[in-house]
């Protein structure tokens, strides 16, 4: 039986498949989805997107100081951290609404670091049954690198991988 399902989630439409299956597979296993989000902290022009004031100021409100000449100091991690749970918030949020509308279990992981490195981790910190993986994500460049993960979480993996196209 497959009871623990991690699923990586970029927002691409491989990864939206990827969850489709997992969601399908675990209602019919009743098993628990791992809805699992990576930014890659080599990504700093998202970082200044989400720092940067906007219209939307809800955003950043809560990222003070905002960097720039007159503040030099600013706590890195607490920035990761709230960057990464703005950048993965859509994500998990449509994510989220297809797990329960379909009356699967799931909880959330979202992490900022290397992503290969972060699905690794957490594969063997917890026992899964089965990682559930889009074989592309998004665009030319993360196409590249979301498959470059793909085949090494595949290559890596203490468990079962499902590769979706």
């Amino acid at each position: 039986m497959i009871k623990k399902i991690l699923v990586p989630l970029d927002g691409s439409e491989r990864s939206d498949k990827a969850l489709d299956f997992a969601i399908n597979l675990a209602k019919s296993q009743n098993g628990k989805l791992t809805l699992f989000h990576v930014v890659d902290r080599k990504i700093p022009d998202e970082l200044r997107r989400v720092l940067k004031p906007s219209k939307d100021i809800e955003s950043t409100r809560t990222l003070e100081p905002i960097p720039g000449p007159s503040s030099p100091h600013i706590e890195v991690e607490n920035v990761l951290k709230k960057w990464t749970e703005l950048a993965g918030k859509d994500i998990f949020e449509k994510a989220a609404e297809k797990a329960r509308s379909n009356d699967v279990e799931f909880e959330s992981l979202s992490y900022a670091g290397d992503l290969a490195h972060e699905i690794s981790k957490t594969l063997k910190s917890e026992a899964f049954d089965l990682v559930i993986i889009g074989s592309t994500g998004i665009g030319k460049v993360e196409q590249f690198l979301f498959g470059g993960v793909t085949e090494e979480v595949a290559r890596n993996s203490p468990c079962t991988v499902t590769i979706v196209r």
